[in-house]
């Protein structure tokens, strides 16, 4: 009976800490990965995918100037330990963007049955109607696992263009957490469990931009890239 409990209380414990969504600072510190204050892209802290973008870094800051395209993905992809990055946050400031097209981080945390990547990312987007808004999805289906809109409006003002703020999201199999901070006002969104099936040892986890099927344009900017291991 002394040894049921005892396993009880140990896998209770360990189960609440895996519960724990990053932001809430239960594992680990922040560590800086890149603030691009070299001036250059370091090739051993990125992978570079400029297939339909230009990659650069001016005054300190990455600047990335996505191309109009359909169904193309442009950014710096981490090569340090990727698989044990938890959670990733970074400043980001939009300078122009047109078209369905989103700034974003995204990466891969699990697979469904079938053996498909279950894709998460939070992301600052335009949908080509108008509707500029901060979101965050996983799954092969937008509503397969999660979708939220931090904003969602049909204003078309400079409400996302010209004001660095900070999005982040962690890489959580079990809980998902994505957040905005100093963007008027801290937005964060916490999911029930998404419970994959399998655990997937995909490394894939990157920044940059992302165009959908109508293709998109536009100009992001990147500032201090933390991440948590």
């Amino acid at each position: 009976m002394k040894k049921f409990v005892c396993l009880l209380v140990i896998v209770c414990v360990l189960g609440f800490f895996a519960f724990i969504p990053a932001e809430a600072g239960w594992f680990g510190h922040w560590v800086l990965y890149d603030d691009f204050n070299s001036g250059i892209i370091d090739t051993n802290l990125w992978d570079i995918d400029d297939s339909n973008a230009t990659i650069e870094i001016i005054g300190g800051r990455l600047k990335i100037t996505h191309n109009w395209s359909e169904n193309d993905s442009n950014g710096l992809i981490f090569k340090i330990n990727p698989k044990g990055i938890k959670a990733v946050k970074m400043r980001v400031m939009v300078g122009e963007i047109d078209g369905h097209l989103q700034a974003r981080i995204g990466g891969y945390i699990g697979e469904e049955q079938d053996g498909s990547l279950i894709f998460k990312r939070v992301s600052v987007r335009t949908d080509g109607s108008g509707r500029e808004r901060l979101d965050c999805w996983a799954g092969e289906d937008p509503y397969n696992r999660h979708y939220t809109e931090f904003i969602n409006t049909v204003i078309t003002g400079n409400f996302i263009v010209d004001e660095w703020f900070e999005i982040g999201m962690n890489f959580n199999r079990w809980i998902s957490e994505c957040w905005v901070k100093d963007f008027r006002k801290d937005v964060s969104f916490f999911s029930p469990p998404l419970l994959p099936p399998a655990a997937n040892e995909a490394q894939y986890k990157y920044i940059g931009t992302r165009s959908l099927s109508e293709g998109g344009s536009a100009v992001v900017w990147i500032d201090d890239v933390y991440v948590r291991y």
